[in-house]
């Protein structure tokens, strides 16, 4: 991943994932790599089959995971900062009506909820460790009684991460509100990376 703009941006602004977008339709590769297809899969496989009467996904970017996961919702919604990705995940999931894809992120944008599933994916490292924790509760206050939240993180060393991957799972894990469901860890220890993926359930 890159790190801050040539003009001193925010790396982690909207503005900067806007114009990433702008300047490369799939930046990160969701739609094309091997290591984000297994990751889609393994989180899938841990999700269940559902069905799951009202899910969220922030942070969805071109809708790749969306598209895997509205087959499983009754009613899905996704959001990005950025436009460009916005308009991308609502083609890809154009043939899923349940599927509702619109500006937004966190913490400000969420549903009213309660919600039985949110995914909450390769996020939480754009923010400082007390802002996600404000985040998260945010997050899990629109839960119901047997909501989960399930998500990966990279494991790996980006300069536009402002907290490790590691970081963000341990702020999940204790979190007053959730406990632990079910976590892997999946490493690639050529490249000296991979991911952590957990299921939180709210207590």
């Amino acid at each position: 991943m890159n790190g801050g703009t040539m003009n001193g941006e925010d790396p982690t602004s909207p503005i900067a994932f806007e114009r990433r977008y702008q300047g490369c339709e799939d930046p990160w590769g969701f739609a094309t790599d091997a290591y984000e297809q297994h990751r889609y899969a393994q989180l899938l496989a841990a999700i269940g089959p559902g069905p799951f009467a009202a899910a969220f996904e922030p942070g969805c970017s071109i809708g790749v995971f969306t598209a895997l996961l509205g087959p499983r919702c009754v009613e899905l919604l996704a959001t990005d900062p950025s436009p460009t990705a916005v308009a991308a995940a609502a083609r890809r999931c154009a043939g899923l009506d349940h599927v509702r894809v619109e500006p937004g992120a966190l913490p400000t944008d969420l549903p009213a909820g309660p919600c039985d599933l949110i995914v909450f994916s390769e996020l939480g490292y754009y923010f400082d460790e007390a802002r996600l924790a404000e985040v998260v509760t945010a997050v899990v206050d629109r839960l119901g009684p047997q909501g989960r939240i399930a998500g990966t993180h990279w494991i790996g060393r980006s300069a536009d991460h402002r907290i490790h991957g590691e970081q963000v799972h341990a702020v999940l894990d204790t979190h007053r509100g959730l406990t632990i469901e079910h976590r892997e860890r999946h490493e690639r220890r050529a490249q000296g990376d991979g991911y952590l993926l957990g299921v939180w359930r709210r207590r």
